[in-house]
């Protein structure tokens, strides 16, 4: 059994801020946390990632597209690392704050550039962001996340995209979170969805709700990896679904862990438009 599974069986068992720290420390003792850089065992002090990784995950800074969010400035080294960002290194104890890093990100608006992909992209959702490149440790960290029965990193992931996030979550004001849904059978295998693990944190920390069951993948497509964009596209054809009774609001967050082409962000944002939402916006852990 995970931890996340342990979480499960706890949840509602206890109610207030003393009840869930016992129920964390009962977890902890189980089911050790773990750093979702080096998948060491996180100590006490250490909420969300251990003190020698701290350095090495950067969050993306200066001028980023004003659609998806991606780099404008084809970084190699890029952003300023936690340790300039004591919100988010400490455990997220103060909201965001532009002034702590002398590197900040410059906001779309203010940018008013798009990215090469999205020169070209007609995409349908309406702004998008992403707090990290997919690469290196994000890139390890993500795949244990989705493939390694490492579902706890979503803590990590989701707490990220709310402290970066803040500027275009404010201004966005979503009434609702909708992580890309995985097909049935692609959840089975893996015990969850990496998406709604994200997404779940994330709506915690805004607090905004999130929709699992109502969104769900009817078509069981090939892993969008494999293909190229415009096959990605036409693989996502009609591959998801509302299901009949859920209320779509008129602003909806798309989740997901990995921003590519947007192909997979524009095939659920044109079925949540078809169901009610008049602006659909997207949040994704990493940008590819």
């Amino acid at each position: 059994m995970s931890r996340q599974d342990g979480e499960r069986k706890t949840a509602g068992k206890t109610t207030g801020k003393a009840a869930e720290r016992i129920r964390e420390r009962i977890l902890s003792a189980v089911y050790p946390r773990r750093c979702p850089v080096c998948d060491g065992i996180l100590s006490d002090g250490e909420p969300f990632i251990c003190r020698e990784c701290v350095g090495k995950v950067r969050f993306i800074r200066e001028s980023v597209c004003m659609k998806c969010g991606a780099p404008l400035t084809g970084q190699q080294e890029y952003g300023a690392d936690f340790r300039e960002r004591q919100d988010f290194s400490t455990g997220f104890r103060e909201k965001q704050d532009a002034g702590q890093s002398s590197r900040k990100v410059v906001p779309p608006e203010e940018s008013a550039e798009f990215c090469p992909k999205c020169r070209t992209a007609q995409h349908i959702f309406v702004q998008g962001f992403a707090p990290f490149l997919y690469r290196g440790e994000i890139r390890q960290s993500l795949m244990r996340l989705k493939y390694g029965n490492r579902a706890e990193y979503a803590r990590f992931f989701g707490k990220a995209l709310a402290v970066y996030g803040q500027p275009w979550l404010e201004r966005w004001k979503v009434q609702l979170l909708v992580p890309v849904p995985v097909h049935p059978a692609r959840e089975r295998k893996r015990g969850y969805n990496q998406a709604a693990e994200i997404a779940r944190v994330l709506g915690k920390e805004i607090h905004v709700p999130m929709e699992e069951d109502g969104v769900c993948r009817v078509k069981n497509t090939k892993p969008q990896k494999e293909l190229t964009g415009r096959m990605r596209r036409r693989n996502l054809q009609g591959a998801f679904q509302v299901r009949p009774g859920t209320r779509i609001p008129a602003r909806v967050l798309i989740v997901d862990d990995i921003f590519t082409t947007g192909a997979t962000v524009d095939e659920l944002a044109r079925t949540l438009y078809g169901c009610g939402a008049r602006e659909v916006y997207a949040a994704c852990a990493s940008m590819d």
